[in-house]
């Protein structure tokens, strides 16, 4: 803790689900600012939208990391899937497979 300038609290609840703030996926996780580092962000949350990192690998790997919907990824990577239903956790790094219809 004596490293953390930020610290977001609270388990993910799905039924709870709201992406409205960055770094969070449900309304009951809670923001602390243990430092000042943040401090400077903290009036302007709701206006930071959440991000979503994508990179490719030079083996064909898609890496997805940050916070979205399934139907949002769904969107951007159904064509690239062929079929495959996209099954992915949300907040963790997911590795896509192409190349191959079964992964």
């Amino acid at each position: 803790m004596a490293i953390t300038d930020l610290l977001i609290d609270g388990p993910f609840q799905k039924e709870r689900l709201n992406t409205s703030r960055p770094w969070v996926g449900s309304s009951n996780q809670r923001y602390h600012f243990l430092t000042e580092r943040y401090l400077h962000l903290k009036e302007r949350l709701t206006d930071i939208p959440n991000r979503l990192e994508v990179r490719l690998t030079p083996d064909g790997r898609v890496m997805v990391n940050g916070l979205a919907e399934v139907g949002d990824l769904e969107d951007l990577f159904g064509g690239l899937l062929g079929g495959i239903s996209l099954v992915c956790n949300l907040m963790a790094i997911t590795e896509l497979p192409f190349g191959s219809p079964t992964g």
